[in-house]
């Protein structure tokens, strides 16, 4: 669907995805001025805290997006969708340097539940909040 004006691709996005993965909060809480894009793909977040994490275990979260029947929109052709095929690393985006959510800030995204399969056996798993308010020292502000 070549040519979507922004708010169409957001409209799309909003649509087809009803949850920030990282946090678990709802479509309500999804922002489209911070995402993560890779190969093709996009994934809208809520906080610059969850996109630091989607950008870090994308394919972890995409199997819990998958698992919940869900999945990340094709970004339409263009300029965009090139230079996500190019990506080595999922990239995220954050348009208005908004700061983090309140599951981040008091590290509830940090719990075992919320971790992709790969994290749930780590040390960062078994501190569950301690290690979230240490994830996000260097994000200050609060949404």
């Amino acid at each position: 669907v070549s040519g979507l004006a922004p708010e169409t691709l957001t409209e799309n996005l909003t649509m087809q995805q009803t949850f920030c993965p990282p946090c678990r909060q709802g479509k309500d809480k999804l922002d489209d001025t911070i995402y993560v894009d890779f190969k093709g793909d996009r994934v809208l977040m809520c906080c610059s805290g969850c996109m630091k994490k989607m950008s870090q275990y994308w394919n972890g979260y995409i199997k819990i997006m998958n698992a919940r029947g869900e999945k990340p929109i094709s970004i339409p052709e263009g300029d965009d969708r090139e230079a996500s095929m190019k990506l080595d690393k999922p990239l995220g985006f954050n348009k208005n340097n908004k700061g983090v959510c309140g599951p981040c800030m008091t590290g509830l995204c940090m719990l075992k539940e919320h971790l992709p399969e790969e994290l749930q056996g780590t040390w960062g798993s078994t501190f569950g909040n301690a290690y979230g308010k240490i994830f996000h020292s260097a994000d200050k502000s609060s949404l």
